[in-house]
């Protein structure tokens, strides 16, 4: 059985001012096509289908168009849950009759796990649809355990559901969440995260450890980044498009998954081009302008020009019209992908700094130089007061 994993669409979404459902639209149209191409016997969406609750119009009509020619034109089975930024009961709407057209989407978690079970030639491959959850929406299903964390959730509905999966047989996850099948400090160091993916102190990590031999795959939705979450076969998605300038060093497309019979399985990457890329660029105004080509391409410009520059902008926006902005190399360092461990730890050494030097190594990045002597006694001298008043405002 081929299946073909995707998950965080976020239709809808817009990057900076610019809306990007036509960029959507084009992937998913390359999504279809990969379908008939590769003869796709499941597609496997892992929630965030919609970037917010009440989704555009449009994006509805978009959803509602790929869906068609999925299950009706070509005659493949969809199987789909929500995600965290989906609206689980507008996703859920008529989906029981749905079901009968091939179209299988589970909005909120049950106690019991949906199970969808769909055949080959080597016979049944089950498929469990666990849509994001909250440990809140947990907890009255096991007035017995202790359940405060997502990890503690998981843990309850894996014990709950697993006498009702079959090892034997081919079984097929689809999640989302933060889950990795390592240890926590591992998982931390590992994964790859983008600006608004960064998990604050592991509270929503769960440990796909316990699950270990009865799932041939895990089709997981949530990090924007295609990666592997402890093992081969553990796998996220990742998302539609770039949609931040810390992804644009990322690839994205879809994930190939082959079931064989029990126990071979085989993964690949398919990565069309999109309709517009997302780019960062690097240099002087002139050198940009001069060494780059006329691009539609979503662009993030870094100048290295020293003093103000009053036109870059509008002369930037004639070569690139889908420019995001500009920034500056002596004022700001340049964001890239990173494991959010580096990020706790930067945070962490801020904490450190008294309210001075954070105002200094402020004042750096902005102006780009150091505070000079009579600068810093005037700042000092400003951030006693304001210590002294606090206090005294505290008594």
């Amino acid at each position: 059985m081929k299946i073909l994993h995707t998950s965080d669409w976020h239709l809808g979404r817009t990057l900076k001012e610019y809306p990007l459902l036509e960029d959507q639209s084009f992937r998913l149209g390359q999504l279809a096509g990969a379908v008939r191409e590769q003869q796709v016997d499941a597609v496997v969406i892992a929630g965030d289908l919609y970037d917010r609750s009440v989704p555009p119009a449009q994006a509805v009509s978009c959803l509602d168009e790929l869906l068609y020619s999925l299950t009706q034109e070509l005659k493949v089975p969809v199987l789909a849950i929500a995600g965290n930024h989906d609206s689980p009961e507008r996703l859920s709407f008529g989906s029981r009759l749905f079901s009968g057209a091939g179209l299988f989407v589970e909005g909120k978690t049950a106690r019991e796990i949906r199970r969808v079970t769909l055949r080959d030639t080597f016979g049944e491959v089950n498929f469990y649809l666990l849509p994001y959850f909250t440990p809140e929406e947990v907890r009255p299903w096991f007035p017995d355990r202790e359940i405060r964390t997502f990890d503690q959730a998981f843990q309850a509905l894996l014990e709950q559901n697993r006498p009702r999966i079959d090892s034997s047989r081919r079984n097929v996850l689809i999640a989302h969440g933060f889950y990795q099948a390592v240890s926590p400090e591992k998982a931390m160091d590992d994964s790859i995260f983008s600006e608004s993916e960064i998990s604050i102190g592991q509270s929503d990590l769960m440990n796909l450890s316990p699950a270990s031999g009865l799932f041939d795959y895990i089709a997981l939705g949530h990090l924007h980044a295609p990666q592997t979450a402890g093992a081969e076969h553990i796998r996220y998605g990742g998302s539609l498009l770039k949609y931040s300038t810390s992804e644009a060093r990322q690839k994205k497309g879809f994930t190939l998954v082959e079931l064989g019979e029990k126990g071979k399985v085989d993964v690949s990457l398919l990565e069309p081009p999109p309709k517009r890329d997302l780019r960062t660029i690097r240099g002087t105004l002139e050198s940009l302008l001069a060494d780059n080509e006329p691009s539609e391409d979503y662009i993030m410009a870094t100048l290295t020009d020293e003093g103000a520059i009053l036109d870059a902008m509008p002369r930037l926006r004639e070569k690139f019209p889908h420019i995001l902005g500009i920034r500056f190399a002596a004022r700001e360092q340049d964001i890239s992908p990173e494991s959010a461990s580096q990020a706790f730890q930067r945070v962490e050494q801020l904490g450190r700094l008294t309210p001075f030097q954070l105002f200094e190594r402020f004042y750096e990045q902005v102006r780009g130089e150091p505070l000079s002597e009579q600068r810093r006694e005037l700042v000092q001298g400003a951030v006693r007061a304001a210590l002294e008043q606090e206090e005294e405002l505290e008594k």
